[in-house]
């Protein structure tokens, strides 16, 4: 059987290259796969998460014939509804206000001019757009079936961003400010934790990617 492995981040700049054909044996399962990566792009690979066909994966996972298996670094930064486009923060504050909500809660996040006390020029996300826009539909979907009076929308840039554009963009409305803080911060953390999106500093010294984040735990 064959499975297609696809490479993100700093796994793609490690292999590379962004894709591979791999020709497995019946019963071979992700730890498998991930010693494969190790033996021939190194030990660096074993920090990587696995997702099969869009959805997190552990070692255990048996693998099928036709499987689509996504080598993901930790991630920073989310990836809401994807777009290389300048995010327009007035228009999901729209999304999501209505006349019964007292209150609506923005968060941005801005690009910044240094990282670890180095100056960065720009940043560039890069991301595994099908799997991020079906994590971050399930962030919100859940969050808004847990509290049906909160209204969520979400935004995040892909590519090439200058220092003082924003890279993310979270609103929430409700009809009291507390429910609409909590809930803003709530969304923004699990974006972070969750959504394979991957932060790389444009430095004077060269790219450096962010490693900040963490991998969450396989389903």
């Amino acid at each position: 059987m064959r499975c297609r492995v696809l490479l993100f981040a700093q796994a793609a700049e490690l292999a590379g290259q962004a894709e591979l054909a791999v020709d497995l044996v019946e019963g071979t399962t992700l730890a498998q796969i991930r010693d494969l990566l190790c033996e021939r792009y190194g030990a660096v690979f074993s920090r990587f998460g696995l997702a099969v066909n869009q959805t997190w994966a552990s070692d255990q996972t048996p693998l099928m014939d036709g499987d689509e298996v996504a080598v993901l670094p930790p991630v920073s930064g989310g990836a809401p509804l994807l777009t290389e486009e300048p995010l327009d923060v007035g228009a999901l504050i729209r999304e999501v206000s209505r006349p019964g909500a007292g209150a609506v809660a923005v968060f941005i996040g801005v690009v910044r001019d240094q990282f670890q006390g180095t100056p960065s020029a720009a940043v560039r996300y890069h991301a595994y757009g099908p799997m991020a826009e079906k994590v971050l539909t399930e962030i919100l979907r859940a969050k808004a079936a847990a509290a049906p009076e909160l209204r969520l929308a979400a935004r995040h840039r892909t590519g090439q961003l200058a220092v003082g554009e924003a890279s993310l963009v979270v609103a929430v409305s409700s009809p009291h400010r507390q429910a609409a803080f909590a809930a803003c911060r709530e969304v923004v953390e699990e974006i972070k934790v969750r959504l394979p999106v991957w932060k790389q500093e444009l430095r004077a010294d060269g790219a450096v990617w962010h490693e900040d984040g963490q991998l969450p735990d396989p389903v």
